[in-house]
């Protein structure tokens, strides 16, 4: 996002201040004793380990937010362990994976680890899933979430209504069901 976008901007700018450092250290013309340049180049060691290491927590950030932001996922704990970022939290089956998600980022796949216990979560299109799974309704039956309340019309067989009946107490985020099957 826009936070990204200022980030590496930011970074370009103090990549810009010391490629104007480094021309003027490696200038003949441009005099300056000795002393000065040793702490000229100190100073550019120095900036460029603080940019290479402000770029890769800038990196696990943009991760860690995005992976967050993701439908499933409660992020209970992040950490760099050894250079590999660790993530972890709880997971719904039904979310992504989070190794397609690493691919997105400019992560190298091989230095992130998931530790994610799994739950169910509550958010809308994961019950609407799940819901679907379980009770397999016939195309005559129209289905609908309002809330945690499961609305249910249409035609089906007195097999499959009494099946629904015994099935839905199983659906995690359907608390009432309002129903109106023939």
């Amino acid at each position: 996002g826009h936070l990204g976008l200022a980030r590496h901007l930011e970074a370009w700018e103090m990549v810009e201040q010391v490629r104007l450092l480094w021309a003027m250290l490696i200038d003949p013309d441009y005099d300056m004793p000795w002393e000065v340049k040793v702490w000229v180049l100190l100073a550019l060691l120095v900036a460029y380990w603080l940019v290479a290491r402000w770029h890769d927590h800038s990196i696990r950030q943009d991760y860690i937010e995005m992976l967050k932001a993701e439908p499933g996922f409660v992020i209970t704990a992040h950490s760099v362990d050894d250079g590999n970022l660790v993530m972890q939290g709880l997971r719904d089956p039904l979310a992504r994976n989070p190794s397609d998600l690493v691919s997105l980022s400019q992560l190298d796949p091989a230095r992130v680890v998931h530790d994610f216990e799994p739950y169910q979560s509550l958010d809308r299109q994961f019950v609407h899933r799940r819901m679907l799974r379980i009770i397999q309704p016939p195309d005559s039956v129209t289905l609908r979430v309002v809330g945690d309340r499961l609305e249910v019309s249409g035609q089906a067989s007195q097999e499959w209504i009494r099946s629904f009946e015994t099935r839905t107490p199983l659906i995690p985020g359907i608390n009432q069901v309002d129903s109106h099957l023939q």
